[in-house]
């Protein structure tokens, strides 16, 4: 038995071999997850006249607004060392934060026979708009102004919206296999540091999108005498935001 088990040793011991990364690489990087807003809850109201007839929309915002996220990014550098990582996040379905951002980070690399792992802690910016859907209007055929444009035959989609810049720590966890495919999660947290003020925007399916301005709106808030512009900012955007996803790598010494 004891002969048996030493064999058994033996042969996974062989079939263990490091991947010996190169020194340099370059991925290309596709995650998803959940995503959130903090929101102020409320029931908000809307109000404003065309040159035919009057509006009102009415919302009820919960403390908090998830949705999914989907990022896009591409990363180089040293398996070693620095490296760097451009992405884009956006919002499935409209709703949500979308970004494009930088980050610049540290590669430790961890070789454990056919699946190294690399942790890589980091440091970007970004920037980027954000939107929650307020409500929605339908124009029919009559063409109708609101704030000085003329919409005609179209639902007009009315979004609150705030652009914003974040400072994002981030740590990313990669398990390599064979120097072609990561599998990651990562873990960032999103520090809105720029806190503008939010505006209402009417935007049609044309891609027509038309900010409004606080003198054309009659807004309030339930259990409030308001019946003025937005003062306060409804929601934060930023927070934590989870990716797991997969990695295409590239590795130029593998092929020279």
């Amino acid at each position: 038995m004891r002969h048996l088990i030493t064999i058994i040793f033996s042969l996974l011991l062989s079939n263990i071999s490091a991947q010996q990364l190169t020194e340099r690489y370059a991925a290309l990087d596709l995650g998803l997850g959940p995503r959130s807003i903090s929101t102020t809850a409320g029931s908000y109201a809307l109000g404003f006249d065309t040159n035919i007839e009057t509006f009102l929309l009415e919302k009820e915002i919960e403390d908090s607004f998830n949705y999914l996220g989907l990022n896009l990014g591409l990363s180089f550098g040293k398996y070693r060392s620095l490296s760097h990582n451009l992405y884009f996040d956006v919002p499935i379905g409209g709703q949500g934060s979308g970004r494009a951002g930088y980050s610049i980070g540290w590669n430790f690399a961890i070789e454990a026979g056919q699946f190294d792992i690399l942790l890589r802690p980091a440091i970007g910016i970004a920037t980027g708009n954000s939107n929650i859907t307020f409500g929605s209007i339908q124009i029919d055929t009559i063409s109708q102004l609101i704030n000085g444009t003329e919409f005609n035959d179209v639902n007009l989609s009315v979004d609150l919206e705030q652009n914003s810049n974040y400072v994002v720590p981030e740590l990313k966890a990669t398990f390599l296999i064979a120097q072609k495919l990561g599998i990651f999660v990562s873990a960032a947290y999103d520090y809105d540091f720029s806190m503008k003020r939010q505006n209402f925007s009417f935007g049609d399916t044309d891609g027509v999108d038309v900010d409004i301005d606080d003198t054309f709106l009659r807004y309030s808030v339930a259990g409030t005498n308001l019946n003025t512009s937005v003062t306060d900012n409804i929601y934060v955007p930023g927070g934590l935001r989870l990716s797991f996803g997969i990695s295409i790598y590239y590795n130029k010494d593998l092929y020279d």
